[in-house]
């Protein structure tokens, strides 16, 4: 079965809010709820 590849990319911005979350502490299983606070 073929992997179908959609297309999503992630810009810059949001890369870069998710590393800085990361480093600042936030565990992984909390970074998509932070996201959710900062409207991504």
């Amino acid at each position: 079965m073929e992997n179908k590849n959609t297309g999503k990319k992630f810009n810059e911005d949001f890369k870069r809010t998710v590393v800085d979350l990361y480093h600042a502490g936030s565990s992984a299983r909390l970074i998509p709820d932070r996201l959710v606070d900062n409207e991504f």
